[in-house]
């Protein structure tokens, strides 16, 4: 865990569009838990899954990360 993360700062960046918030994302997983990989996520298939058990397509904002 790095001592630098400022949360308030990094969120007040993050609110700033979409590459901000990907920012403010990967700085606090860091932070808490460790770096984000390409490995992290779902795959479309489980996401489709999901959205079937659901019956709403998800957005693509959530779809994203």
């Amino acid at each position: 865990m790095t001592s630098e993360f400022d949360l308030a700062a990094s969120l007040a960046a993050g609110v700033e569009g979409c590459k901000g918030a990907w920012d403010f994302i990967r700085a606090f997983a860091e932070h808490w838990v460790g770096p984000l990989s390409g490995t992290d996520g779902w795959m479309e298939a489980d996401l489709a899954v999901a959205e079937g058990r659901l019956g709403v397509r998800l957005p693509a904002a959530l779809r994203e990360a």
